[in-house]
């Protein structure tokens, strides 16, 4: 018999967007609740491929709460469980937590997640290798801090995600331009978000010659890495990640997969399919960077969904619904990748679409996020790439790093853009 799930308490997914649209097929997999999203302007051009849908603002405490709040007096549905799949979700989804008495990572586990200050300090009490680091909130204190750890060094902000604001600085003369960097990267997080938009973390430089990201299933029940996938990054002095490819090389080293563990259990993580960043110079000497208490972004489901079969959504859904879910291994087949496109800088004239016939056999989807009339520059963040190729090869045997997927979608960029010099 079909089912009337009209006044139903409901199961809220925060962060549907790009690249997640299979969180909600993944969350009806997980439970027979109705299942609802929030956004800005919900009501207008907005989708129904949720149950129910809320109009508010899913990435501000606050106003995330107030929205909840209106939702119920209207329809008298209540959040009876939430799944937050972004970063910038995470403290909204604690407040609706907390004043409905719901499932979810301690206050104290997103208080160390989500700034990068506390997360080192928590890692580095748990022995695990870091990059030297120092706090700051000035450019008097940047200038003071980073020759005391010796240049180059990194700056980046304690509380955002997607790379922004992150740069490199080679010497004393480039503070004050990082520093601009990170201030302009910030503005705005205090109104749309309700964060401090003055906190940063100065650290050194790591010049491993590999980074990669490591996907784990947490519980209540223990903590299993799931995958690692090879990160390949834009020019610097930015770190923007313009391609993964999974299975790593390193996908079998006892090292990464445990020191990744034991971030997880540094900080308290115990629902969620989560990420852990890391530098590499070989398979068993490490660097860990930071953990995302949220599922990865950049793809990284559909590449595990392409390899194994598993909507890993299904997994992180489960976690925040169940305090008796067992995370357990995958296993792969294959190598996926994906590659983001940054055409050439100008005013974008055209969108040229390729035909689905022209292209490799290997390439499964690809989606171009600019139109006439967008401004193209160089990627220097996650906001700042212009679409994206995800490939799939099923019989690749993973014996060393990739490339083609990189090539594949830098020609295709200049072939889908026609841009005008500005």
């Amino acid at each position: 018999m079909e089912t009337n799930r009209k006044g139903q308490d409901y199961c809220l997914i925060l962060g549907s967007e790009k690249f997640r649209d299979r969180s909600l097929l993944g969350a009806v997999r997980a439970t027979d609740m109705p299942v609802a999203v929030m956004y800005p302007n919900a009501t207008i051009n907005g989708h129904a491929f949720a149950d129910l849908t809320i109009n508010g603002n899913h990435c501000h405490p606050k106003e995330a709460l107030a929205a909840i709040e209106r939702f119920r007096a209207r329809t008298g549905a209540k959040p009876r469980a939430i799944v937050p799949l972004i970063e910038m979700c995470m403290e909204a989804g604690l407040e609706i937590a907390r004043t409905y008495g719901l499932p979810y990572l301690s206050e104290a586990t997103i208080g160390r997640a989500r700034n990068k200050y506390e997360m080192r300090k928590a890692f580095e009490a748990a022995g695990l290798p870091v990059p030297r680091y120092m706090p700051f909130t000035t450019l008097e204190e940047l200038e003071t801090h980073a020759p005391q750890l010796g240049f180059p060094v990194v700056v980046k902000p304690r509380n955002a995600g997607g790379s922004e604001g992150v740069m490199l600085v080679r010497e004393q003369s480039e503070l004050g331009a990082a520093y601009a960097h990170l201030r302009q990267a910030m503005s705005g997080y205090q109104q749309r978000h309700g964060l401090d938009e003055s906190l940063f973390l100065v650290e050194e430089y790591i010049d491993a010659p590999h980074e990669v990201s490591v996907t784990l299933a947490t519980s209540k029940r223990g903590v299993v890495a799931l995958t690692v996938d090879d990160k390949y990054l834009g020019a610097k002095p930015y770190f923007v990640e313009m391609g993964h490819s999974m299975p790593s090389v390193f996908n079998k080293s006892r090292v990464i997969r445990e020191t990744a563990e034991a971030a997880c259990r540094a900080l308290g993580v115990d629902r969620g399919v989560v990420e852990v960043e890391m530098k590499v110079y070989d398979e068993n000497r490490v660097v860990l960077m930071e953990l995302n208490a949220r599922p990865p972004g950049d793809g990284t489901f559909d590449m595990i969904e392409s390899t194994s079969g598993i909507n890993a959504f299904e997994m992180h859904t489960k976690s925040y619904l169940r305090d008796d879910y067992e995370p357990h291994g995958i296993e792969l087949r294959g190598r996926a990748a994906i590659s983001f496109m940054n055409a050439a800088a100008g005013v974008v004239e055209q969108v040229n679409l390729p035909a689905t016939e022209t292209l490799p056999d290997c390439v499964q989807t690809i989606y171009t996020w600019r139109k006439p009339g967008d401004l193209i520059v160089r990627s220097h963040d996650s906001n700042s790439r212009d679409g994206c190729v995800q490939f799939y090869w099923p019989d690749d045997p993973v014996d060393g790093f990739l490339s083609e997927h990189l090539q594949i979608a830098a020609s295709l960029s200049q072939q889908i853009y026609k841009v005008a010099p500005r």
